[in-house]
């Protein structure tokens, strides 16, 4: 624990509603939401899918139509932004040029009435947890893009909020810095110990920072559970998609106890993967779990296999991506370790092998319900 002292609150999102002037669907429609206390957790989604609008609930800047948000179990939803007690980091930073680094640190604490003594203390706290020592001094325009990110981070925490909220904290950064940042967000949450919401379209910075993940689409949560549970057991072809690359099986016929039939071939899974009873099923396998063989006979014991052709081979660096091309028509990808020796060449014929505990079934969608990876 740093010397602020900080200490998460939890926060409850119980059936949460917008709607904006005569709009028929709710950007926002009946979001519940556990987030424990000292928890980081990502709101992901596509644009448009509501993730933003609830974070803005949360903080007491868009209206609530209907619902209430709970913090520590104080409903906080008639409470304008500024008795809320929530820190807020904006996707621009917002910080005031005219103001030097200390005085934008300083400017909640005066809104408060803090004193002066207390205030320059609080401050310098702040700089050192964001490590901006020895900048105080300067102003944002004398900053670079990574520095003026921690003056908005400092500001946000300086206060001492139980609860941080993060819009697109690092959308305007570049990928080195974007990631050295994320990292340092997880520093921060580990030894404050604050309760982290943060918005993200990212879904490699979602992986990367959060204990779970909300996914967001059409104004509903689509699905939520950490990163692992998320990627490997998918509860539809919308999550599968939107969360990582995977090759997809549609139509698949269940045929039996942990097994499908897809276009003729028998396909064995484990039973536990089976997501009920369903006519049709799409089984979704991600790039690492799958390999090559020349032949069906040269797949391991065991194994499923399924013919394919190779569209395209793309070098990237610890891996090889390999393109394939489905017997339905469909694309999907193969990650092939750099040091194995297969030299495979767009256009020959393979065999795509698995495991059958890797895959993940998902209900079968429609083409008027598929939401499509945007």
């Amino acid at each position: 624990m740093t010397p602020m002292e900080a200490r998460g609150a939890s926060l409850r999102l119980d059936r949460l509603v917008k709607r904006f002037g005569g709009q028929k669907n709710a950007a926002v429609d009946e979001v519940t939401l556990e987030v424990e206390a000292g928890e980081f957790v990502a709101f992901l989604g596509p644009s448009g899918s509501g993730k933003t609008t609830t974070l803005n609930m949360i903080a007491g800047f868009t209206p609530i139509t209907s619902g209430r948000v709970l913090v520590d179990g104080v409903d906080v939803a008639a409470l304008p932004a500024n008795r809320r007690d929530l820190g807020f980091v904006f996707q621009h930073y917002a910080l005031f040029p005219h103001m030097t680094v200390a005085r934008n640190i300083a400017y909640p604490l005066r809104r408060r009435g803090v004193g002066r003594a207390e205030t320059d203390r609080l401050v310098q706290q702040a700089l050192e947890l964001v490590r901006l020592e020895g900048l105080e001094g300067r102003r944002p325009a004398e900053l670079s893009g990574g520095q003026q990110q921690r003056v908005a981070l400092a500001r946000a925490l300086v206060y001492r909020p139980r609860v941080l909220l993060l819009d697109e904290p690092l959308g305007a950064l570049d990928r080195q810095l974007r990631e050295w940042l994320q990292r340092e967000l997880k520093r921060l949450h580990r030894e404050l110990g604050i309760t982290f919401v943060c918005v993200t379209h990212d879904q490699d910075e979602a992986l990367s920072m959060a204990d779970r993940i909300a996914l967001f689409d059409g104004g509903r949560l689509r699905q939520v559970g950490t990163p692992a549970e998320l990627y490997r057991t998918p509860n539809s072809l919308f999550v599968a998609r939107f969360l990582g690359e995977s090759t997809v099986l549609r139509e698949c016929v269940p045929s039996g106890e942990g097994s499908v039939t897809y276009g003729g071939i028998r396909l064995e899974m484990p039973k536990e993967a089976a997501p009920g009873a369903h006519d049709r099923i799409a089984l979704v396998l991600r790039p690492e779990s799958l390999a090559l063989a020349r032949r069906d006979g040269d797949a391991p014991p065991g194994a499923n296999a399924v013919p394919v052709e190779i569209t395209d081979v793309t070098y990237l660096g610890n891996t090889r991506r390999i393109a394939i091309r489905l017997p339905d028509g469909a694309e999907g990808a193969v990650a092939q370790p750099v040091d194995d020796p297969a030299d495979w060449r767009p256009g020959e014929p393979a065999w795509m092998t698995w495991n059958p505990r890797h895959g993940s079934a998902v209900p079968e969608e429609t083409p008027t319900t598929e939401r499509s990876h945007p």
